[in-house]
């Protein structure tokens, strides 16, 4: 098992077209033989969608009781709460009874080359960075080491999610609130442009992953849709090479 990891995403039916591009984009363009295990944590998907992502290798579905939809809510509404919370907890499980690193991945998120450069071996959490910003780290990416303290800190992260209060973002606010908490823990800042790029404005040759992230809230997924892969983020080849497969 030496120099593999795992990869962990999570999905549901609704955002089923960000998990083609995920996934197509991953097998197309990562080096799938350092992979051991890539794991789906399912939120609500079909058996038709199950179908779909069982004829990749490495896949392996985890139940996790959960049946969210982006329409339950619209951006941050209940599905999304559900999602997030689920994704934390299927990591921590993993951790803990994993020898590999995870690296976490949202689903909405298209990959560029191979991952496995990012991943160092010499600390407990590697997370996507924005500082200076008053929400310094982005729940979008992170790798995470399965020693004692990288579990600490996934739990501790778990719990300051469900402990927050409001109905507005809660993971990557509370990615933050961890860091500071728990000093002790080494931690990797990993630049949000390589991990986490939004546009082709700022797109360059170091950038990892495309990240369609959108700039305003949606109510529906039809419209959070036409924001975000139909967006005017620029990257449209990427997007119908990927769909269209």
């Amino acid at each position: 098992m030496e120099n593999k990891y795992n990869i962990l995403f999570t999905l549901n039916s609704s955002y089923l077209s960000y998990g083609k591009l995920f996934i197509n984009s991953l097998y197309d363009n990562n080096d799938m033989t350092k992979v051991n295990t890539v794991y789906l944590a399912d939120t609500g998907l079909t058996k038709l969608d199950e179908e779909f992502f069982s004829n990749y290798p490495h896949i392996k579905i985890l139940k996790t009781n959960i049946k969210g939809d982006f329409n339950k809510g619209g951006t941050w509404g209940e599905g999304w709460s559900e999602s997030v919370v689920s994704k934390t907890k299927s990591l921590y499980n993993l951790l803990e009874k994993s020898t590999l690193p995870i690296m976490m991945i949202d689903a909405d998120c298209i990959i560029l080359k191979d991952l496995f450069p990012l991943i160092s071996y010499k600390v407990s959490m590697q997370l996507c960075c924005r500082k200076p910003h008053s929400i310094p780290y982005l729940g979008s990416f992170l790798i995470a080491h399965p020693d004692k303290n990288g579990k600490e800190f996934v739990l501790k992260w778990i719990n300051n999610i469900k402990n927050s209060s409001g109905t507005k973002a809660k993971e990557s606010p509370n990615l933050g609130i961890t860091v500071s908490e728990l000093k002790h823990v080494k931690i990797e800042d990993i630049p949000r442009l390589k991990v986490s790029c939004y546009n082709k404005n700022e797109y360059n040759d170091d950038v990892f992953i495309v990240h369609l992230k959108g700039s305003s809230l949606s109510n529906n997924i039809e419209e959070d849709y036409k924001k975000r892969i139909y967006g005017e983020h620029g990257f449209d080849l990427i997007i119908k090479k990927y769909l269209s497969t």
